[in-house]
């Protein structure tokens, strides 16, 4: 938990100590046009518009794997496209394959999310919205697949890992260091929003446990 308390305060102090060094006076100038995505001084492009690729897996996966030295078996990676609404909102779309370990067996989809993004400062964003989940291909655990099924095999829908449709709300935030994007976040099934107090205590516990995601980025 220290730990990971540890990296989320390091990835807001790195935007923080970059967004010093950058200018503060971004208002426009007779001769800036308002629009001015491409114009070489506006500085819009560099923070709060882009596309890019990305890779994440839960903090706690991506600890495993360092002291492992292996890729981490559950993860997801995709691209993103950041549109500008003003100097300081956006918003981003993104299409994510993923693959996670579950207690059902392996599952393997699309994730689709729609994020709201504001930069209070120059090179930090929190980041909210919805997010659907499509899974695509699922596979038993062997001991599950050798007692349901001939040779290993065992119809989807036997261990509840059949094509789904679910949804999620985001939350998270992020911190860039040149074309680099750095950020942490989770994801909250929609349904348990109806329990608000559960919702908290699911949030805790996966914070603690390390089941936040740590995503590194490239933006184009």
């Amino acid at each position: 938990m220290k730990k990971l308390l540890i990296a989320f305060c390091l990835l807001f102090s790195a935007g923080a100590a970059t967004a010093q060094q950058q200018p503060t006076n971004l208002s426009n100038t007779p001769d800036r046009p308002t629009r001015g995505f491409t114009d070489e001084n506006d500085e819009l492009p560099a923070r709060n518009h882009g596309t890019g690729l990305r890779a994440g897996a839960n903090w706690s996966l991506l600890q495993t794997a360092v002291r492992d030295r292996k890729l981490p078996g559950a993860f997801e990676m995709g691209f993103f496209h950041q549109r500008a609404l003003s100097r300081a909102v956006s918003v981003q779309g993104e299409a994510l394959y993923y693959r996670e370990n579950t207690t059902l067996g392996t599952s393997a989809g699309l994730r689709l999310p729609a994020l709201f993004v504001v930069n209070p400062f120059y090179n930090v964003s929190l980041h909210a919205g919805p997010q659907l989940q499509v899974r695509t291909s699922g596979e038993a655990p062997r001991s599950i697949s050798s007692a349901l099924g001939a040779e290993g095999t065992v119809p989807l829908a036997s261990t509840g890992l059949a094509p789904r449709l679910t949804t999620a709300l985001l939350v998270g935030g992020e911190a860039r260091v040149g074309f680099l994007r750095v950020g942490l976040r989770y994801g909250v099934p929609l349904r348990d929003l109806t329990d608000l107090k559960a919702t908290g205590q699911r949030v805790g516990s996966a914070w603690q446990a390390g089941q936040v995601q740590a995503y590194l980025g490239a933006g184009f």
